[in-house]
């Protein structure tokens, strides 16, 4: 008894010749910015702190790299905190 062999769907790109149009180089070019300059965000993010740190004790820890000029531990509703800092570098 001979099996009948099962036709495989290929899909509408699958076995067609068709290629993809090639990307132009104005795709990669950078874009004119129409907006003044900024300063960039100097905000930075500290994770896997330990629970016992303050807002002193990261100020302590990171003043060799600048002036801080905000920071603050995250902390819960209960006041924990959840081992996690956001400061600004100036």
């Amino acid at each position: 008894m001979a099996m009948k062999s099962k036709k495989q769907y290929t899909g509408p790109s699958l076995g067609s010749k068709s290629h993809y149009p090639a990307i132009s180089q104005a795709y990669w070019a950078p874009q004119p910015q129409n907006t003044p300059y900024s300063v960039p965000e100097r905000k930075l993010f500290v994770g896997m702190l330990s629970k016992k740190f303050t807002e002193n004790d990261v100020r302590n820890m990171f003043s060799v790299y600048g002036t801080i000029e905000e920071c603050s531990v995250l902390r819960d509703s209960t006041g924990k905190s959840k081992r996690l800092c956001l400061r600004y570098l100036r």
